[in-house]
């Protein structure tokens, strides 16, 4: 289920809970990114809970090599069930919404643009105006 997700996804929002940090599940969703070069958005659940340390959670991101990954396009710490720092996932999310969408227009516009600038330079074009 994971994997099909991941190839057709724009981005994927990989939640970690901050009690219980990196698990199984985390490296297989974090693999199916790096397979399909989709960009993520970590978010460190659980910030509510006593003692949860996030910075544990950074730490297993280090040493498993994700936070020098270029994949990695934010990391946001939040309690889900209190409702804390969710207006900044969000933001999060909708910025990086945002690159992908003006990046698409930009690719769109240019290949349409590119296209027909072939097209009507193309011998054929040249031909049909004779």
């Amino acid at each position: 289920m994971r994997s099909n997700g991941a190839y057709v996804a724009d981005y994927i929002l990989l939640i970690i809970a901050g009690d219980e940090g990196v698990k199984l599940q985390t490296k297989e969703s974090f693999s199916l990114a790096q397979e399909s070069s989709i960009p993520v958005v970590v978010a460190i659940n659980k910030i509510d809970v006593p003692g949860v340390n996030t910075s544990h959670v950074r730490r297993q991101l280090q040493k498993l090599g994700w936070m020098d990954s270029h994949l990695i396009k934010g990391i946001v710490e939040i309690s889900a069930k209190h409702k804390i720092n969710l207006d900044g996932l969000q933001e999060t999310l909708i910025d990086k919404i945002k690159v992908i969408t003006s990046l698409s227009l930009s690719l769109s516009l240019s290949l349409s643009l590119s296209l027909s600038l072939s097209l009507s330079l193309s011998p054929l074009s040249q031909n049909s105006r004779n």
